[in-house]
């Protein structure tokens, strides 16, 4: 679940340039905007071609004063085109994805580098955070979905199926069951059950759309 926190390696942070004086907005294409969830700190975190996170928060805390929200914090955080954010559940951690085939964890708080997920051959166009597991999923330009502990940064299971880009992808059905939708035109569901206990064979539930021959 999402109640603790989580364990940072420390060592990670030297990979990131942060700046605390930025107030500046992104100097490249937005790939990417996340908001946070809890009521007690809201803040907006948003990802460019400009290789960098940015964290940004309303003065006073107040949804109302969007005007007034400042730049809290920017980093460099990758080495290609950034193109998704997310924000964990219980607002501690950001996820990012990038054409440079990795997706890094951030604190949140500092914008600390918690650690890197390595593994992708391609591009990383999606990243998740799961609402019940301490595990995040990520689909890239290589055809496949992978899913990551937190606790190690290690992956726990890949799912293989498509056959181009997997452009986006989501947890649904409480954290049970994936869906991904790719440039092959298919949207296919997959099953998260027993995750990190028994990898058991992976099996698409259903396809959703296809083209027209498959729907012929």
């Amino acid at each position: 679940t999402w109640g603790g926190t989580g364990s940072g390696t420390g060592t990670a942070a030297a990979e990131a340039v942060v700046s605390t004086q930025s107030t500046g907005g992104h100097t490249g294409a937005v790939s990417g905007v996340a908001w946070s969830h809890l009521p007690e700190n809201i803040f907006l975190v948003s990802v460019s071609s400009d290789l960098t996170l940015k964290l940004w928060q309303p003065a006073k805390n107040n949804l109302q004063k969007l005007r007034k929200t400042k730049c809290v914090y920017t980093i460099k955080a990758h080495e290609k085109d950034i193109n998704c954010v997310t924000v964990s559940p219980n607002d501690r951690f950001i996820i990012t994805g990038s054409l440079d085939k990795t997706a890094k964890i951030w604190a949140a708080d500092k914008g600390n580098l918690l650690g890197v997920l390595r593994g992708h051959k391609r591009g990383i166009w999606s990243a998740r955070f799961s609402p019940v597991d301490q595990c995040v999923l990520t689909s890239s330009g290589d055809a496949l979905l992978k899913l990551w502990k937190l606790s190690d940064y290690t992956c726990i299971r890949t799912y293989e199926g498509h056959s181009a880009s997997v452009l986006n992808c989501q947890f649904i059905s409480a954290g049970r069951q994936i869906v991904s939708c790719c440039a092959d035109g298919l949207i296919k569901v997959w099953d998260t059950q027993n995750i990190g206990v028994h990898d058991h064979p992976r099996r698409t539930f259903g396809q959703v759309l296809g083209s027209d021959d498959d729907r012929g």
